[in-house]
Order: C-alpha cells, then structure tokens, then sequence
C-alpha cells in the first residue's frame, strides 16, 4: 500500500502541534515520494520563506581593535596595543547578526540535505545554492544539545517548525557514510516505535482541532478498579495511560492508535485481530466505566493501513468497539473525512450501546 507522502507531511504538521506553519510550504512539488525527499524540500521551502523575511537575528558579544571607542574597553589588551605604537583601542561590543542557534542549525542540516544520498539532484542543487545565501551563519557540527539549547518564541515561531524537521534529520543520519562521503538517511516510516508515537500523537491533535461533538480530548491515565490489603501494593500496578480519550455528555470514547505493519495477526493459519491490543483497550473500558458509569464507554483501535483494509464493528461486554484503518494512500480529504465518520455514534449498533 502506497502512501501519499502529503499525508505523512500532515501526521507529523499534527503531531508537532505546527500546523499553521506548515501551510506555508506546499509539498505537492516534492521530487520523490521518500520522507528523505519529502523533508528536505519542506527544508528548501521553509528557508526560502525566511530568507524572504529576512533571516532571524540576535545579539552576539564581539571583540575587536578599533580606532574609534565602541562598547567596553578591554585595557589591558589596548595598553598592549598602545605599546606597539598602534593607535588603536581593543573593544567588547554586541552586534545584532544573525548568526544565532537557530540559523546554525539550519545550516548544518542544509549542508548535510546537498550531500545526502537519494536526494533529488535538482533539490541538492537548490539547497548549495542557499547555503551560499547563509555565509553570515557559522557552520556547527550538530548534537542532541544543540536543539535543547534553541529558543522560540512568538516573532520566530516559523522556526520551531523548521527545528522540528531539522532535529527529525538529524536523528534519520545513519553512522556510516555512502559513496563519496555522502550523509547516509533511514527511511523514518520503517521505524514502528518511532511512528507509533508520531501516529498516537496525530491522531489526538488532529481529534482536538477538527472535532466540535467533543469538548474534552486528553490521555488520561486511567484508574484501576483494584484494592489490596496493603496500600503500598497498589503502586506496583502499571499505569494504564490511554493514547486519546474523547468524552462529552453522554459518549467516552477511548482511541488505541498502534503503527503496525499489519493491523492482523496470524495464529495456525487464521487471521485475527492482534489479542493484546483488544485485551488492552478492553482493561481501559472497564476502567473508563467505573470513573465514568453515565457515559457510553467506547473503543476503537486505529491502524494506518499496511497489509490490510479493515473496518470491523463489535458490542464487546456491553461497550462498542470498532478495529480500523485509516487508509492514507488516499487524497487528504478523503483521510479527514473518515477520521470524523469513525467517532460518530453507528447506526448499525443497537440503540441503548450508542
């Protein structure tokens, strides 16, 4: 099953909570259909759109001999220069350049995006020549350090976007070098832990903005319905910390969102739905029942579509409960349209389960 790789740029706009800015940069020109290609445009886009603005700019302390007082005066570096007959005063100034964090960053992943193999020639092309658009940027080696260290704030929120692509990058460079010296780039969408976590997280973003039947979207963690003769005991049960619970007056509706390769299990030969998952989301709806007992208590299990198209419905210990995929090989709209079908009540279920 192919996916559209706009829809991969959606899942992640979500899942970062950079949805605004990430309208900025069409993606319906990238070259190839590889979350490489796919990032290193947005890249390109996102820095063409700065530079526009003009480049992000701080305060940075400079140290300089000068003919004319600037700043602080270093005295012991100018009586030296003095002494060797300079005429000229050693000054501590502040300049407003843009060489900031932020900026380095960029550059560095710009620089690593041009000589990445898979790279589009034409966008390793366009990304050399914005480097050259950046020789007022230092350039950094990269670390985990230096995205903790980046500040955003409201006039350079465009940026934290592009921080989050950059630090993606940089976590997606494979330790060995390819031909020539080239960066070496996973492919993100391999990694089912990794996406998992991107997938849960959109989903729940995307429940918060798009949905109005339901004011309170959250990932609680739910309480056990458990009691022990000694209290401390009770600490030693693991938290049942839901992906996305969604509940107005009368609905709870509890979302288990996994990235699997297949939403199906094999077991001698039969195909079935994975068992501990259903175990799972069954253990959060006796829980959510007894903290919510007024509330129709239901369940979905959301799947990208993989190996299998599934849409199974179920009334299981008296709570609804849907198995779904979401296909994203589909337009954009069409995958919007079927996220908000799936948390409408079924016609199909009988009435008092809705």
């Amino acid at each position: 099953m192919k996916v559209r790789i706009e829809n991969i740029y959606y899942l992640f706009c979500y899942a970062w909570d950079c949805l605004p800015e990430s309208r900025v940069v069409d993606v319906s020109g990238v070259p190839r259909p590889d979350t490489l290609n796919l990032f290193a445009h947005v890249i390109k886009m996102g820095t063409q759109h700065i530079l526009r603005r003009g480049l992000d700019r701080g305060y940075s302390v400079e140290r300089a001999e000068l003919q004319r007082l600037r700043g602080k005066i270093e005295f012991a570096a100018s009586i030296s220069s003095l002494a060797s007959s300079r005429i000229s005063l050693v000054c501590e100034f502040e300049e407003f350049v843009p060489d900031v964090l932020h900026n380095q960053i960029l550059r560095a992943t710009i620089k690593r995006l041009a000589l990445a193999e898979g790279v589009d020639p034409d966008l390793g092309a366009a990304l050399r020549n914005i480097d050259l658009k950046l020789q007022g940027v230092r350039q950094i080696q990269l670390s985990g350090e230096c995205f903790r260290r980046v500040q955003i704030h409201r006039n350079n929120a465009f940026y934290g976007f592009l921080m989050k692509v950059c630090e993606l990058l940089y976590g997606a460079v494979l330790p060995d070098r390819g031909r020539n010296g080239r960066y070496l780039f996973r492919e993100v969408l391999d990694d089912e832990s990794y996406m998992s976590t991107v997938f849960e997280k959109f989903m729940r973003r995307f429940y918060e903005l798009e949905q109005s039947e339901f004011p309170t979207v959250c990932n609680p963690t739910l309480n056990w319905d458990a009691s022990s003769v000694r209290i401390r005991h009770l600490g030693f049960l693991p938290n049942m910390r839901t992906d996305a619970v969604l509940q107005s007056a009368n609905r709870l509706i509890i979302i288990d969102a996994k990235y699997y390769k297949d939403a199906l299990q094999t077991y001698r030969e039969k195909r079935t739905a994975h068992s501990g998952n259903l175990y799972q989301l069954m253990s959060y709806l006796r829980s959510a029942k007894t903290q919510w007992p007024e509330k129709s208590c239901e369940g979905i299990l959301l799947y990208p579509v993989a190996a299998s198209r599934i849409n199974l419905r179920y009334v299981i210990n008296g709570h609804p409960l849907r198995v779904y995929t979401l296909d994203l090989s589909r337009r954009w709209p069409k995958v919007r349209k079927a996220l908000l079908a799936l948390i409408r009540p079924s016609p199909s279920l009988p009435a008092h389960c809705q």
